[in-house]
C-alpha cells in the first residue's frame, strides 16, 4: 500500500485520513462515501483516486475503521468490498437471516415465526434456554444487590432495571471474529486509531495497531460500540471499557496528531427537524431525540474548533487581520508559547492547517431508534447515498474547511 499519493495541485504528497465516527447502523453511509473517494469520482479530491494513510473510527466507525485496515494488504478496493460485504452480508436483518449480525433480543418468541429463523428451530431452543438461565440468573443477582443496597426502596428498585439483561451482542462477536484479522491489522502500513472509553475512570483510550492482539482484538471493536445502556461494557486490561462517542463521536485529534494534514469525516448528522415530537412525552423518544441532537453537535463543535485554528494560524502568518474570537487568541498565544519553547530548544509541535472534508447523511428521522434499525434495505439505501452525495460533493453546502 503506497498512500498519500501527491495532491491534486501536483504540490507535495499530503497525508490523507479517514476519520469514521458513530451513528449505529447509519454507519453504512461511510461505505459509499468510501469507495466514491478510493475510486476517485468526488470533487472533494479533485477526482484523484484517494489511499489514505490513516484510519480513526469511534463507534460503529471504530468496527468499519478495523475492517478496511484488516483487509487492506489485498488492496483499498478489495477493503471497501470487504467492508460492503460484511455489512450487507453479516449485519443486514433480511427475510433468509435470523435477525441482524449486532444483537437480539433474549426471550424474543417472535423469531419462532421467522422465515429466517425456523430453518434452524433447534439453534433457536438452544438459544431461549440459554436466554432463560442468564435472565433468571441476572435477575436473582439484582434481587440479592436489592435487599442488600442501602438508600430508599424507590432508588433501589430503579438500580434493579437494567435493559442490557435482555440484548445478546453474541451475533456480532461472532463477525469480527469472522471478518477482522487482528494479524493483519499488526502488519498493516495503514495507521489504525481506535477509541474506547474507561468506564471506570471516564478516560478515554484510543488503541493502535499493535494493541490488536488475537486476544484483545473482539474486545476492543465491542468495547467501542457498547453502547452505555444498551450494550454491555467489555474488559480490556482488567478494566470496563465502553462506546466513546459520548465524549468523543469523532476523534480529529487523534487523526491530527498522527500527521493528518487532510481529514476526511464521515458522520452522522440528522436533520432532528425531521423527527416530530411525539404527542404524549415518553423516555425512548426523549432518550432517542438526545442521543441524536448529541451525536450531531458533537462533530460540528470540534469542526469549528479546527476552523477556528485555521483562522489563528493564518493571522499569525499575515501578522495581521481582524479581531479574533476569545478562543481563537488563546490558540495564537498557544502557537506562540511553543514557538517559543522551540527557540530555547524544548520540543515543540506546532499547529498546522488542517483541511477538512465533511460527509453525512441527513435521512429523515421518521422513526425511533433507526439508527439501530439493520434492515437490509435501509443498509442497501444508506450505501448509495453515501457513494451519490460524495460524488456531488459540495464543499460549500458541507461546510468543508479549507485552509488560505
Amino acid at each position: 500500500m503506497t498512500g498519500g499519493r501527491a495532491n491534486e495541485t501536483g504540490g507535495a504528497a499530503r497525508k490523507h485520513a479517514f476519520i469514521l465516527a458513530g451513528g449505529g447502523a447509519y454507519a453504512a453511509y461511510q461505505i459509499g462515501v468510501v469507495r466514491a473517494l478510493l475510486d476517485g469520482v468526488s470533487p472533494a479530491s479533485n477526482y484523484w483516486p484517494l489511499e489514505p494513510q490513516i484510519v480513526v473510527g469511534a463507534s460503529a466507525g471504530a468496527f468499519n475503521a478495523a475492517l478496511l485496515v484488516s483487509a487492506a494488504n489485498r488492496g483499498f478496493r478489495a477493503a471497501v468490498d470487504h467492508l460492503e460485504r460484511t455489512w450487507l452480508r453479516d449485519l443486514a436483518d433480511s427475510v433468509e437471516t435470523c435477525g441482524n449480525g449486532v444483537f437480539r433480543l433474549r426471550l424474543n418468541a417472535a423469531r419462532f415465526a421467522e422465515l429466517g429463523c425456523i430453518a434452524d428451530p433447534a439453534r433457536l431452543l438452544v438459544e431461549f434456554l440459554q436466554d432463560t438461565v442468564h435472565v433468571t440468573e441476572d435477575l436473582a443477582r439484582r434481587g440479592v444487590a436489592l435487599l442488600a443496597a442501602r438508600g430508599t426502596l424507590e432508588q433501589r428498585l430503579v438500580e434493579l432495571v437494567d435493559v442490557e439483561t435482555f440484548i445478546s451482542v453474541e451475533p456480532f462477536r461472532g463477525v469480527i471474529r469472522r471478518d477482522i484479522d487482528p494479524a493483519a491489522i499488526r502488519r498493516s502500513a495503514l495507521t489504525l486509531r481506535v477509541a474506547a472509553i474507561n468506564w471506570k475512570t471516564g478516560a478515554v483510550r484510543i488503541f493502535g495497531n499493535a494493541d490488536f492482539t488475537n486476544d484483545t482484538s473482539a474486545a476492543i471493536i465491542q468495547a467501542a460500540i457498547a453502547i452505555p445502556g444498551l450494550f454491555p461494557s467489555v474488559d480490556i486490561d482488567g478494566a470496563p471499557y465502553a462506546d466513546a462517542s459520548f465524549v468523543l463521536n469523532t476523534p480529529l485529534k487523534q487523526a491530527i496528531d498522527t500527521g493528518a494534514d487532510v481529514l476526511h469525516v464521515m458522520y452522522f448528522n440528522p436533520d432532528v427537524g425531521t423527527l416530530p415530537l411525539p404527542r404524549v412525552r415518553n423516555t425512548v423518544s426523549t432518550l432517542n431525540r438526545a442521543v441524536l441532537i448529541s451525536l450531531g453537535a458533537m462533530m460540528n463543535r470540534d469542526i469549528e474548533i479546527a476552523s477556528r485554528v485555521n483562522l489563528a494560524l493564518d493571522v499569525m502568518r499575515r501578522q495581521t487581520g481582524p479581531a479574533l474570537p476569545a478562543d481563537a487568541r488563546a490558540v495564537v498565544h498557544e502557537a506562540g508559547s511553543r514557538a517559543a519553547a522551540a527557540a530555547r530548544g524544548a520540543p515543540a509541535a506546532p499547529h498546522r492547517p488542517i483541511e477538512i472534508h465533511r460527509y453525512h447523511t441527513r435521512e429523515s428521522m421518521g422513526a425511533t431508534f433507526r439508527w439501530l434499525s439493520f434492515g437490509l434495505d435501509h443498509l442497501e439505501r444508506l450505501v448509495a447515498q453515501g457513494f451519490e452525495d460524495t460524488r456531488r460533493h459540495d464543499c460549500v453546502a458541507s461546510g468543508c474547511i479549507i485552509p488560505d
